[in-house]
């Protein structure tokens, strides 16, 4: 076993080296297309991993579906849970056809700006895999992103594929740079008009990755193309989905248990441990998501949080000691919520 386990390893190593080594010999700029260049480059809508625009992530999955040639040890679904690892190995692979939808433990709102982003693991900025992406209020009734193609020929397994000829698919940048996703450009889909899908309300993310053989179509009947056929880990290799926010400075808003509302972020603990993201932040937001706001007196409280704690979070934030003090403070409180959330 051990020997085969190696020779899959060895098989990957040279398949990444001969993936960079034909992207290199791509000429930049050769037959741009109209739509954002890759990462780094000016003009381009890449979002990276570590970016503090986002304030959460997916927390749980369901209907892992996974397609054609893949390989047991990449059918990993929990691996596309949490924060963007940014590492190769770190996925959860579709298969060829596959899908999984994600789940959050708020809501996600129709904001303005980009409002999440889906982050895959190009091993270059032209060997890209696809997926479609659709969005439901309930997980029952879905939406799909209206996405463009431009690709005009069959990409084989080790071709490449110029990201300014492709909108609206997740995948359209290397590893550790997310696709930003828009619900406000589902608008004046039917399904949203109908009233079927909230675009306030948005609890599930669906990913469905795109076959590139040319089977399957953009919203104007273009044929999709992406390396094909791969194998072993085939189709779209699913790192994470992060909500983002518009501005990291302005807290993102959901709806809580009986219609109330909190704030996103935790205002005094994240001044105090300096992220919305660090451990003992996520750990308090868990308990007013799970606790506080299931019962009237919990709710009670993070309105009164929410009303009086933004000012004292400012004048926190401000003094090293102070955050210190606090961080003493919050641990006991961490620890209890802890307690409560196993």
């Amino acid at each position: 076993m051990k020997g085969i386990s190696a020779g899959k390893q060895n098989m990957k190593t040279v398949y990444l080296f001969a993936v960079v080594f034909m992207a290199a010999l791509i000429p930049a700029g050769l037959c741009a297309g109209p739509y954002p260049p890759p990462a780094g480059e000016e003009g381009t809508t890449a979002v990276y991993r570590d970016d503090p625009a986002f304030g959460a992530w997916a927390s749980d999955q369901e209907n892992y579906l996974p397609g054609e040639d893949v390989d047991e040890e990449w059918e990993t679904p929990y691996k596309a849970l949490g924060m963007a690892t940014g590492r190769i190995s770190d996925i959860c692979s579709l298969g060829r056809g596959g899908e999984i939808t994600l789940l959050f433990d708020a809501p996600i709102q129709n904001r303005d700006g980009w409002d999440f982003a889906v982050f895959e693991n190009g091993m270059s900025d032209t060997f890209l895999e696809f997926a479609y992406i659709e969005v439901s209020s309930d997980g029952e009734a879905y939406v799909r992103f209206d996405c463009v193609s431009l690709t005009e020929s069959a990409v084989p397994a080790f071709g490449a594929v110029d990201t300014t000829k492709v909108s609206g698919l997740a995948g359209k940048y290397r590893i550790g740079y997310g696709t930003p996703f828009d619900l406000e450009a589902l608008a004046g889909k039917t399904e949203v008009t109908d009233g079927d899908v909230d675009l306030d309300a948005i609890t599930h993310i669906k990913i469905i990755d795109t076959v590139g053989n040319g089977t399957e179509f953009d919203m104007y009947d273009h044929e999709i193309y992406d390396p094909y056929p791969t194998t072993g880990s085939a189709g779209f290799d699913l790192d994470a989905v992060g909500v983002l926010i518009s501005d990291p400075t302005i807290p993102w808003v959901f709806t809580g248990g009986s219609g109330e509302t909190a704030q996103g972020g935790c205002f005094i603990a994240t001044a105090a441990f300096g992220s919305p993201l660090e451990r003992h932040v996520v750990t308090l937001r868990r308990f007013r998501d799970e606790c506080l706001l299931k019962s009237g007196p919990g709710r009670a409280f993070v309105r009164l949080y929410y009303r009086y704690s933004p000012p004292v979070a400012a004048v926190i934030a401000d003094h090293a000691v102070l955050r210190a003090a606090v961080r003493g403070c919050l641990v006991p409180f961490v620890c209890v919520s802890r307690f409560f959330l196993r």
